[in-house]
């Protein structure tokens, strides 16, 4: 199984950018890994990345399993963000940002969520604030830095499974916020996913590496 997992990966990784957390398609805020199991044969590798792309703030799902035909899936929440709960865009007729940076309202997955954030709070985020264009990527990677609203930004278990069309019966068996993620290597030559693939293989979470952590969205700016 661990080679064939392995062997997938590269595959697709060489066939596009989707394993890559600094395509240019996306400023990166954060980004998760969760591993889903059922019937001691199968398996799911979901990594979320929300993110800034041409659709606003999204939350994009890529799905790799030996039950999805073709092996990979994707989708892109740009749902998870409004001005208020009656899901006004947070960006105007011009593409102009709306939110204040600094202190107002939103809501998050159909939850109000009051904030208030000082020049120096973004600062400390390592958050430079410089161009209005940029203003949804500094809000995002602000909001993101609050680990309560972090959490709301993520998509649940089953919500992950109903996008990718998925039966809600799968063990969340595994999941992280930090990991070494490739950067030139293969997949197959990454110590995380060597020892991810081993510990499905032997049903073992403790036999998991996370390597040297690279998956902050520090790492992930030249794409921005």
């Amino acid at each position: 199984m661990s080679s064939s997992i392995l062997t997938l990966l590269d595959g697709i990784q060489k066939q596009s950018d989707s394993l890559m957390l600094d395509n240019f398609h996306t400023d990166l805020a954060q980004t998760k890994i969760s591993i889903l199991l059922k019937d001691e044969v199968d398996w799911i590798i979901i990594f979320q990345v929300v993110g800034v792309d041409k659709l606003g703030i999204t939350n994009s799902i890529y799905a790799y399993s030996n039950k999805i035909p073709g092996t990979y899936h994707l989708f892109t929440d740009d749902g998870i963000v409004f001005l208020d709960e009656e899901e006004t865009a947070l960006f105007n007729d011009d593409g102009e940002f709306i939110p204040c940076l600094y202190n107002g309202t939103v809501s998050i997955q159909q939850q109000d969520v009051t904030y208030s954030f000082t020049q120096q709070e973004y600062e400390e985020a390592g958050i430079e604030v410089r161009t209005e264009e940029a203003y949804s990527t500094y809000f995002l990677r602000m909001l993101s830095s609050k680990k309560e609203i972090r959490e709301l930004l993520w998509l649940s278990t089953s919500q992950m499974l109903d996008y990718i069309e998925m039966e809600d019966d799968w063990e969340a068996w595994y999941e992280t916020e930090e990991w070494q993620h490739v950067v030139d290597e293969k997949v197959s030559e990454n110590v995380f996913f060597q020892s991810v693939v081993e510990a499905i293989e032997k049903k073992d979470k403790t036999r998991i590496k996370q390597g040297v952590p690279n998956t902050h969205w520090k790492h992930w700016i030249d794409s921005d």
